[in-house]
């Protein structure tokens, strides 16, 4: 890089200022466009817009971060309010959908065997609606490994999954990813809070978390 300096009446000292005093009033989209000169000036430039940038990433993480907070209190009002686990699920829902995308949203419970587990609460569209409320399953592996080591579980693509009867019958309808977390009262898990959604990988890490923060809410309802 030159180490010319800039002349004190080169015009982008007032750029760099203006954009400065942008940030400074919380103008977080304020750039700075550094010239063909390569000089201490321009370097100063390319500084000043990559702290703008940094500056607007985190706000907008924390804008994210809010709107989390602010429907996982939603969540838990709406559970508060709710008598029973399947209307409390069907409150929810739009609520979770504002943060998760999901086609498909179940309330499985362990049974004391540990082998076998029921479909207690179900949200979705007829055309995804198996296996529905009720129905007594054989633990899947997913669900068997979150009860071991109590902690969620993603799966990017259940048709690429070890051949099973229940995840054939969710691929069949349309499921192709899917996340559980466990529901967990006291020391023990009682069962899981599954989302399905029609893409494969359409669910991240941080989708997993806010499942789980979810999931903490409803195991005591």
């Amino acid at each position: 890089m030159s180490s010319e300096v800039a002349s004190s009446e080169d015009p982008r000292i007032l750029q760099v200022l203006d954009v400065i005093f942008q940030l400074a009033a919380g103008n977080l989209e304020a750039r700075g466009a550094p010239s063909d000169r390569g000089d201490d000036l321009d370097a100063i430039v390319v500084g000043v817009t990559m702290l703008a940038e940094e500056f607007s990433a985190l706000q907008q993480e924390t804008r994210r971060r809010a709107e989390c907070l602010a429907t996982l209190n939603e969540i838990a009002r709406a559970i508060a309010g709710s008598l029973k686990m399947d209307t409390m699920l069907a409150s929810i829902a739009d609520t979770v959908q504002r943060l998760i995308p999901f086609d498909r949203a179940s309330v499985l419970l362990l049974e004391q065997d540990g082998e076998t587990m029921s479909v207690f609460a179900l949200h979705a569209p007829a055309e995804l609606s198996e296996p529905g409320e009720g129905v007594r399953l054989p633990v899947t592996p997913s669900i068997r490994a979150i009860a071991a080591a109590r902690q969620g579980v993603l799966i990017t693509d259940l048709a690429q999954e070890v051949s099973n009867p229940i995840y054939e019958t969710l691929v069949r309808q349309g499921i192709r990813a899917g996340m559980a977390a466990p529901l967990i009262a006291g020391d023990r898990v009682v069962g899981a809070f599954n989302l399905g959604a029609c893409a494969p990988g359409a669910y991240r890490n941080d989708h997993l978390s806010l499942l789980q923060a979810m999931a903490d809410q409803i195991a005591p309802a």
